[in-house]
Formats: C-alpha cells, sequence, structure tokens
C-alpha cells in the first residue's frame, strides 16, 4: 500500500479522469483511453515537462507533501500529573506556563543559544519568500529562534555584482541579514545561509563568512550549511562580537582566524 498520493495533485495542477478509480500502485486511471487530453501528471508531463517538477503557481506559493503517514501527533497524549512538580518548585504559585525554560543551547560550546527549541527551515529566492522576510526576520529574531535564508539568493538578485563567476555583492542577501540582527536581543537566536551547488560555485558562502566585497557591521552570527548534490556537509561559521574573532566549525575539526567580517 503506497502512503503517497501519486500521478495526481493539486500541487500541479493535475488530477484523474477516473477519480476514484485509480491503480494505488502508479496512480494512473483504471482505463487509461486513446485521446485523453492528459489531465494526470503522466500526461501532464508528456507535453508541459518541467511544468510538473514543481508545485505550480511557482513562487508565491509554500507546499506541504500529501503523503498520509499511518502516525501522527494526535496520536499522542502528554499526561499530566495530579499532584507534585518537576523541573520547578512545586508551588502552584510558582509553576505556571510562564515560568517554564525552553531555552537550548548547542554547538562544540554550547554558543549558539536559542529561546525556543525551533527553527525556521530555507526561505529561498522565490517572491513568497521575499515579500514576507520582514515579518519573519523581526518574528524569529525578537523570539530568539533560527531562520534559514534559502538557497541561492544571491544567484537570484538581480542587484548581485558577480565578478569572475563569485559573487561580491547583493542586496537581497544583505537585507535579509540585517533585518534579523538590527531584531537581535542579548544574542539569542542565529541567522542560518544555505546554498545548493549554484550558490556554492557563486562562492555565497565565503562571501557570507567574509564580509564580502562592501564590509560594515556584523551583528550576530551566521550559520552555513552546504547542500551537495547526494550529500550534506555542514559548514557553519559564526561570529562572537565579543571576541572579535569568528570560527568555522567543521565535521573534521576547529580551526580559528583574527578578524571580524562586516557589512557597510
Amino acid at each position: 500500500m503506497s502512503l503517497s498520493r501519486v500521478n495526481t495533485s493539486a500541487a500541479t495542477l493535475t488530477k484523474n479522469r477516473t477519480d476514484g478509480s485509480v491503480s494505488p500502485i502508479s496512480g494512473m486511471c483504471v482505463t487509461c483511453v486513446d485521446g485523453c487530453i492528459g489531465m494526470c501528471e503522466i500526461g501532464k508531463s508528456a507535453f508541459r515537462g518541467h511544468e510538473v517538477i514543481y508545485p505550480q503557481p511557482f513562487g508565491v506559493i509554500t507546499t506541504a507533501a500529501e503523503k498520509d503517514y499511518p502516525i501522527d501527533y494526535s496520536h499522542i497524549n502528554i499526561m499530566g500529573g495530579v499532584v507534585g512538580a518537576q523541573g520547578i518548585e512545586a508551588d502552584s504559585d510558582k509553576a505556571v506556563f510562564p515560568n517554564v525554560n525552553l531555552e537550548a543551547r548547542f554547538g562544540h560550546d554550547g554558543g549558539i543559544k536559542f529561546r525556543y527549541p525551533w527553527i525556521i527551515p530555507g526561505i529561498g529566492s522565490t517572491d513568497v519568500a521575499k515579500n514576507n522576510w520582514e515579518g519573519l526576520a523581526i518574528g524569529s529574531a525578537l523570539a530568539g529562534t533560527g531562520l534559514t535564508i534559502g538557497e541561492n539568493v544571491s544567484g537570484m538578485d538581480p542587484a548581485s555584482v558577480i565578478k569572475d563567476g563569485l559573487v561580491v555583492d547583493t542586496a537581497d542577501l544583505k537585507r535579509r541579514v540585517q533585518l534579523f540582527q538590527d531584531h537581535q536581543r542579548d544574542g539569542y537566536g542565529a541567522i542560518i545561509v544555505q546554498t545548493n551547488v549554484e550558490g556554492t560555485r557563486l562562492g555565497e558562502h565565503e562571501f557570507v563568512r567574509l564580509g564580502g566585497a562592501d564590509r560594515g557591521d556584523w551583528r550576530g552570527r551566521m550559520v552555513g550549511e552546504f547542500r551537495g548534490l547526494t550529500s550534506k556537509m555542514t559548514v557553519a561559521s559564526f561570529l562572537f562580537p565579543m571576541t572579535q574573532y569568528y570560527r568555522i566549525f567543521m565535521r573534521s575539526g576547529v580551526s580559528t582566524k583574527p578578524g571580524q567580517p562586516q557589512w557597510q
């Protein structure tokens, strides 16, 4: 039994001709007829090609999977106790939800600190990301959580300056970083830059880590995540203003260099 919906989805603007009578393995209509206009993904991809690769309309949506997992959070109950308390004094005036501490620290020395243990994943170079970035960045920074800048933002930025195949300036990436940093409080949270093969070729992470061609005031820290085609390697650059240095953390070890990368 397939847990996924195959060959038809509102995400690709496709459907079956024989809705309700579908082969569960392939997702094809039980009678695939000659002369059908091709409403399913197989038919549509035959003449519209790449339009079926990405959810539509591309650039103005966020998407979710239709996979029907056999278990979800609705199957789990949190059973509270009637007496006593754990993690706090058993006092009705003190054991109240505003006193719950959800702060999390991680990194090789616990130097990354979040007020709440969650992170917003890659919000990339599409219009829906750019148009809503202000609320995402400011909200995440004030909450003290993590926010990820999606891949290849510099490559899709019309204002980017690229020399010898490498990005040396990008207005959009700097704007996204600055919005977060301007509202970051007490060093909580992290702004993260994710890149793909295109961004890697442009030297996007090197630009972020070194501050690019334009240098100014970098507050907070940047975390970079390289995404390969078939494997993932995490490389993080952190800037701690109080010590005026940055460290490049890799799985193979740690290196430290002097200097403070800055934006103008």
